[in-house]
């Protein structure tokens, strides 16, 4: 799904003639809400209630507010704003102005000659390198993310003290607990993988980002709820690496 929302951008983020880069990026930004919104209402985990009760109600306390739709939402307002705003190297001041990149003769991606021989592949190693250079902002804009992302993923460690790097963690199935507040199931029972990424470094910085109770999996060192860690698979951290 992402992959298919960068490609459409190639057609819905163009500045026609009587446009502005503001106005496309304020109708994407538009777009982007509205998909933010759809994604909060199917996958806000809305569905609470007590054992042998289900019911569906509005907690602002614990909405999830991350998600897939919620992901692809933000990865194209930032993309967006890359691709309409980053300066263009080499571009003169006219065509800066609608976001444009000169047209050179030729395939970009081919080459920008149709000639032969050893000069003819010069000419395409300077042409493909030209698509580079004029978008090297924003390449460099992106690559930081990606790497930002990648660092807090995989550098990042909880210290020893955090909840979800106990040896004994419990879980509560569904997100119920009994009448006296307490939680039996074991994660190993419940969501074998959170004993695992809840002592990781996206979990651990997305529980204090978000908020434990705004997490998809959520887990305690105690059989006592409610919960003090928890891991999002669509949380903030992991989101920054998704934006290439």
């Amino acid at each position: 799904f992402l992959w298919v929302s960068g490609a459409s951008m190639s057609i819905s983020l163009r500045v026609r003639p009587g446009q502005t880069r503001k106005g496309v990026y304020l109708a994407a930004l538009n777009r982007a809400t509205r998909l933010f919104v759809l994604g909060v209402l199917l996958q806000g985990s809305y569905l609470k209630g007590s054992p042998g009760v289900q019911a569906v109600g509005l907690d602002l306390s614990m909405v999830r507010w991350t998600g897939i739709l919620q992901r692809i939402a933000v990865c194209f307002v930032v993309v967006a704003a890359v691709e309409l705003f980053a300066p263009v190297l080499g571009v003169a001041t006219a065509a800066a102005a609608t976001g444009q990149v000169p047209r050179v003769t030729g395939s970009p991606l081919l080459g920008c000659t149709e000639q032969t021989g050893a000069a003819a592949r010069v000419r395409r190693g300077a042409c493909s390198a030209r698509l580079f250079y004029h978008r090297a902002p924003g390449w460099g804009i992106v690559f930081a993310t990606a790497t930002l992302g990648t660092c807090l993923t995989y550098l990042v460690r909880p210290p020893a003290s955090w909840p979800g790097c106990r040896r004994e963690l419990y879980g509560c199935a569904g997100g119920l607990q009994d009448a006296e507040g307490t939680c039996n199931e074991t994660i190993a029972a419940e969501i074998p993988y959170l004993s695992e990424m809840g002592c990781s470094g996206p979990g651990y910085l997305d529980t204090h980002i978000l908020g434990v109770r705004h997490m998809y999996h959520q887990g305690s060192d105690g059989v006592t709820w409610p919960p003090n860690f928890g891991f999002d698979p669509e949380g903030v951290i992991t989101t920054l690496s998704a934006v290439p």
